[in-house]
C-alpha cells in the first residue's frame, strides 16, 4: 500500500487558499482482483471581508472503493468503484458576541458496475446527488465556551426513480441540534 499526499496552504494574515490531493495505491501479490487505487483532489478557499465577515468555497473530487465484503457489492468479482464530486459555499457574519454560519453543499455520487462469474451487479441505481443547507447561530462572549444552536436539512435525489427492487429512494432530512462548543487550553 502506497499512500502519497501533497497538502498546500497560504499562510496569509487574511483570506486563505488551500489545494490538497491524497491517493491509496494497493498492490495485492496473491490476489490481484483486490487492487485498487483510490484518490482525491480538492481546493478550498476563504475571502475575508473584514474580521468579522467571509465567505468561503471549495471544490473535491475523489476515487474511492468498496470492499467486496460490502453488503451492496457482495459477489462482485473486484472492489466496487466509486466517484464524488463535492462542492461547499458559505459565509460567516459575525455582530458583536453572536456569529451566524450559512453554508451549502452539493456532492454527486457514482457508482461503477461490478462484474460476477456469471452477469453484472447493476450500480446505476445507487448513483445519487445530495444536497445540504445549515445554518448556526453561536454566542461567543466568551472564547473559551461557546453555546450554538443548529439547524441542517439535507436532501437526496437519486438518478434512478426506483431501485432495482422497487423501491423509491429519494428523501428529505432534518437535523437540529444545540450544544458547547469548548476550547481547552
Amino acid at each position: 500500500l502506497i499512500s502519497p499526499s501533497l497538502d498546500i496552504q497560504s499562510n496569509w494574515d487574511r483570506h486563505q487558499l488551500k489545494f490538497s490531493s491524497s491517493a491509496d495505491l494497493a498492490q495485492y501479490d496473491d490476489n490481484s482482483s483486490e487492487n485498487y487505487e483510490d484518490f482525491n483532489v480538492g481546493t478550498s478557499g476563504r475571502y475575508d471581508f473584514s474580521k468579522q465577515d467571509n465567505v468561503f468555497a471549495g471544490y473535491n473530487y475523489s476515487q474511492g472503493h468498496e470492499s467486496r465484503a460490502s453488503p451492496d457489492s457482495f459477489s462482485g468479482s473486484v472492489p466496487t468503484k466509486f466517484y464524488s464530486s463535492d462542492a461547499h459555499l458559505g459565509t460567516v457574519q459575525k455582530l458583536g458576541h453572536i456569529a451566524m454560519r450559512l453554508g451549502g453543499t452539493f456532492q454527486n455520487l457514482e457508482f461503477k458496475d461490478v462484474p460476477t462469474n456469471a452477469v453484472h451487479i447493476n450500480h446505476d441505481d445507487r448513483n445519487r446527488d445530495l444536497y445540504g443547507l445549515g445554518l448556526r447561530l453561536s454566542y461567543a462572549r466568551d472564547k473559551r465556551l461557546q453555546p450554538f444552536v443548529q439547524f441542517v436539512y439535507d436532501r437526496r435525489e437519486y438518478q434512478d426513480t426506483l431501485d432495482d427492487n422497487g423501491f423509491h429512494r429519494d428523501s428529505d432530512g432534518y437535523r437540529v441540534a444545540a450544544g458547547l462548543q469548548s476550547v481547552i487550553t
